[in-house]
């Protein structure tokens, strides 16, 4: 068994335990490649630091190591030797998912999910339907209200009712 299994076998029962948990695929140049369990919250620095950090040809320049990491996320760390090619090193494993590219920043594609508890404003009216305003009105709910538990409950916000909520259903996730 090698670290990567042992953690994530040691740590399956906080998963369980807890719902402030996250788990992230890490892959690239780290010490120690697999799925690393994290806190809600935990940044890719923090994810680098659960796969046994960085070997001595990684490039931490070509990262954020800001970012804060949603679970699901798979993390690429480059290497010094690759050029910069627009390599996606972030994406959510179901290909039609929203894609971190290159610096960390959000790169919003057509076709690609938003998601509603970290989308901002030119994010959400991506959305079919969802103007500034509403958008405004979702950022204004989530943060009276805390996070979305299910894409459902963006029903609850005013403005977007069963006819909107079909429209970008297949758009969304949490």
């Amino acid at each position: 068994m090698n670290y990567v299994e042992e953690l994530y076998n040691e740590s399956t029962e906080e998963i369980q335990k807890s719902n402030n948990t996250i788990v992230v695929h890490i892959i690239g140049e780290v010490k120690n490649k697999g799925v690393v369990i994290l806190k809600e919250g935990d940044r890719i620095v923090d994810a680098i630091e659960a796969a046994g950090g960085e070997t001595e040809n990684a490039d931490l320049n070509k990262l954020n190591l800001a970012y804060i990491l949603q679970d699901g996320e798979k993390l690429y760390v480059p290497s010094i030797y690759e050029e910069d090619n627009e390599q996606e090193y972030i994406t959510k494993e179901s290909g039609e998912n929203t894609i971190i590219k290159g610096d960390g920043n959000m790169e919003q594609e057509k076709g690609k999910m938003i998601n509603i508890n970290t989308g901002d404003i030119e994010d959400l009216t991506t959305l079919p339907g969802i103007g500034e305003s509403t958008a405004k009105k979702i950022i204004t709910y989530r943060e009276e209200n805390g996070k979305f538990e299910k894409i459902e409950d963006i029903k609850n916000v005013p403005g977007i009712g069963n006819a909107k909520f079909e429209n970008i259903k297949n758009q969304i996730i949490v």
